[in-house]
């Protein structure tokens, strides 16, 4: 079995076992396999986020209604960037 294939019925598994009574179509299974992944990425993507706004890579924004975006922090004309992944 490929890697890849492993890794989407270890998703089923973990669905099934959170979910006995689940039953779908393959669309509707491969739906499954998304929302896990996606909240593995979002967990991935914050701690990500994290670390490169202490390395100074992204910037984070504060909007009126109190939430948070982040993007590219920009550099001063001339200035080059540390690369902090060496």
């Amino acid at each position: 079995m490929r890697r890849s294939t492993r890794r989407i019925a270890a998703q089923i598994e973990r669905y099934c076992s959170a979910h006995p009574n689940a039953r779908d179509t393959i669309d509707g299974i491969a739906w499954w396999v998304q929302m896990q992944l996606q909240e593995e990425i979002k967990s991935g993507v914050a701690d990500a986020v994290r670390v490169l706004v202490e390395q100074g890579t992204l910037e984070r924004h504060r909007l009126h209604d109190g939430s948070e975006v982040f993007g590219c922090k920009m550099h001063e004309p001339g200035s080059e960037p540390t690369n902090q992944h060496q």
